[in-house]
């Protein structure tokens, strides 16, 4: 177990030997730390460094300006956010970014999915086969399990304490993510408000759904997608999944009784809990 990127991040790694374990729990920790210190905004970070000089051109790392880009991307793709303002470019051998004075960047919507993303391919190059990486509830599956059977992993029922389950997800190379409002919050004169962000208002959403859980081969899109997912509220979100039924997707509502999916997903995952209603998308 670590802390970074203020959540809880561990994993399981598997190796043939347990020098070869040892080697991969040390590149898994070092990179964490890495990543942490480029890309958190609760400290000097080049990310950071793009808000402080909001205005003007700034030099950051390369996988700084692919992440932005690829937010930027989804952004478009599910009409949330002006992107006019962000601008992504090279120069030369180097990667520039710059936003709008008095603009601030965050990448919390897609950080950890791009990130889990990048240790598991980094792992896979270390010479690991098989491991389950969980970045504060983004699981990473590499590989599959040693028998050949995919991971089973368990998707969070938000009423319920750490690991009470209400789905579970088959996956082999594919990352799961959900985002809900029981991970990350503050309550204020009683009433609890979600750490996602409506981009309408800047102020937490309000939302009719619990979680959403995205499952794909790219954690980053996933991420971003579920948090998206999350802010468009249960009408939209489910008219966006019908027309995007390729894509892994399962939505709880905020009543927690009933639940929708879309066929794509319906291959990987299970009920595992009655009360929930698990509808399948025409």
């Amino acid at each position: 177990h670590t802390l970074h990127m203020g959540t809880l991040i561990n994993a399981k790694l598997f190796g043939a030997t347990p020098e070869a374990v040892k080697h991969y729990a040390i590149v898994f920790e070092d990179k964490v730390t890495d990543y942490d210190d480029l890309m958190s905004v609760h400290k000097d970070t080049p990310l950071n460094e793009v808000n402080r000089r909001a205005g003007e051109p700034v030099e950051v790392p390369c996988e700084i300006a692919d992440m932005t880009k690829q937010a930027l991307a989804i952004a478009e793709a599910v009409s949330k956010v002006d992107r006019s303002k962000v601008r992504v470019w090279r120069e030369g051998g180097r990667c520039m970014m710059q936003i709008a004075k008095g603009q601030s960047i965050d990448m919390g919507a897609i950080a950890k999915g791009f990130i889990g993303q990048r240790l598991s391919d980094i792992l896979k190059h270390a010479g690991m086969t098989r491991g389950v990486l969980d970045l504060g509830g983004n699981i990473v599956a590499v590989g599959e399990k040693s028998d050949g059977r995919p991971w089973r992993i368990g998707i969070q029922h938000p009423a319920e304490s750490r690991g009470g389950y209400f789905a579970v997800a088959s996956v082999k190379d594919e990352s799961v993510i959900t985002s809900g409002a029981y991970e990350r919050y503050f309550e204020e004169d009683g009433k609890r408000y979600s750490h996602i962000l409506d981009p309408k208002t800047g102020r937490p959403a309000k939302t009719d759904i619990s979680s959403v859980t995205i499952i794909d081969r790219d954690g980053a899109r996933a991420d971003a997608l579920c948090t998206a997912l999350f802010a468009m509220g249960w009408d939209r979100a489910e008219a966006f999944l019908r027309t995007h039924s390729e894509l892994k997707a399962l939505v709880m509502h905020a009543d927690m009784k009933q639940a929708v999916m879309t066929p794509a997903a319906a291959s990987s995952v299970t009920s595992a809990d009655p009360s929930v209603k698990l509808t399948v998308l025409k």
